[in-house]
């Protein structure tokens, strides 16, 4: 009888357990992806920002000084998602 390796994220997004930036109109949030599909981003140990004209500073702050949790687990329509990138990506 063969064994398989024990491989936790099988058949899970690219960017499952990195923390992400997740644009919406609303809101900017980052944390953790856990799962993503064609209705929506749940992310975890998430953080947001609310005013357009300071999401870049956030960003920055929050890529420095780590994610500011405000929630446990966040739950986003990806229908409203404009971007979703590694916060590396998203302070460039």
């Amino acid at each position: 009888m063969g064994h398989e390796p024990f491989v936790p994220h099988r058949n899970r997004h690219d960017l499952h357990g990195i923390t992400v930036v997740v644009d919406t109109a609303e809101r900017l949030y980052v944390g953790r992806l856990d799962t993503a599909d064609d209705r929506e981003i749940v992310l975890k140990d998430v953080g947001w920002h609310e005013d357009a004209g300071t999401r870049e500073e956030y960003l920055a702050r929050t890529a420095k000084f780590g994610v500011k949790r405000r929630e446990g687990v966040v739950t986003v329509p990806t229908a409203s998602v404009q971007r979703c990138v590694p916060l590396v990506e998203g302070i460039q």
